[in-house]
């Protein structure tokens, strides 16, 4: 089996000609400059903020855990507590009126000097505004920089999974039998899956259908999505952006041809 890639995760026509020694197929686009593509990042993105986030939910439990008890064990053991440096015994009367004498004093101090209160308020929000600009900018690291570094150096595979990756939602399937023949002059002999979203396209031609099978097309309906022409002179992104949203490149239909009417056999055609 031989493996054909267009190289480009755009829905894109495909024409396949057995009329040859070996199959011949070709790729093609209702627009290469307009069409949707996509791609790998934003999944990659989603699972790793997911796993980021039970990442960081953990750490935060485990800091908050550690603060608490390491808040317990400074401030109160026993009877004992720690102020500006100095230790007192809190469970004697002397003790307890030392620690509130000079934790009022202190107190008495920052109200008298304003000028102390106003530099160290200052300072302290400085100081607690760089603490969240620095955690902030290490969040944002976090967050974006592993998905950056997983897709954007392997960005070809990732195109290469992309298909993969779709196909793996629910197919539909469809059986074609000689009855099923249709017969013009402009296509001769052939039949039609009417619509599909050309994600995947699995056929299995049996028999005569098979032997006789010519050339396969995967193309776009001819048509645009509506859009009221706008009353306003657009600007250049504009006019893009209205391009891209006319266009089509989501439903498309299949069609097989045959140098003759098969008259045994099926075509069996898995597709989503």
């Amino acid at each position: 089996m031989k493996k054909f890639n267009g190289n480009c995760t755009k829905n894109a026509r495909i024409k396949i000609d057995y009329s040859g020694k070996k199959p011949n197929v070709t790729f093609s686009y209702p627009s290469k400059k307009h069409g949707h593509e996509g791609n790998m990042f934003p999944f990659i993105c989603l699972v790793w903020f997911i796993i980021f986030a039970i990442l960081f939910s953990i750490n935060q439990t485990i800091e908050t855990a550690y603060d608490i008890g390491k808040t317990n064990s400074n401030n109160s053991t026993n009877g004992i507590l720690y102020f500006n440096g100095t230790v007192y015994n809190v469970s004697t009367y002397n003790g307890c009126v030392d620690y509130m004498v000079d934790k009022t004093k202190q107190s008495c101090s920052i109200i008298t000097s304003s000028n102390y209160i106003s530099i160290s308020t200052n300072q302290k929000i400085r100081d607690e505004l760089k603490v969240q600009y620095t955690s902030l900018f290490f969040i944002l690291l976090g967050l974006l920089g592993p998905p950056c570094l997983i897709y954007f150096p392997f960005k070809k595979k990732w195109q290469n999974i992309y298909p993969v990756w779709q196909a793996k939602g629910k197919k539909k399937y469809s059986v074609f039998k000689v009855e099923d023949i249709k017969y013009t002059k402009e296509y001769g002999y052939y039949c039609e899956l009417s619509v599909f979203s050309n994600i995947v396209l699995n056929y299995d031609a049996k028999k005569e259908f098979g032997k006789y099978l010519n050339f396969i097309e995967i193309e776009e309906h001819k048509f645009k999505y509506w859009e009221d022409k706008p009353k306003k002179k657009m600007t250049k992104k504009q006019k893009e952006n209205r391009i891209k949203r006319m266009l089509n490149d989501w439903i498309w239909y299949a069609r097989f041809y045959f140098k003759k009417k098969p008259t045994t056999g099926q075509l069996e055609v898995l597709y989503r």
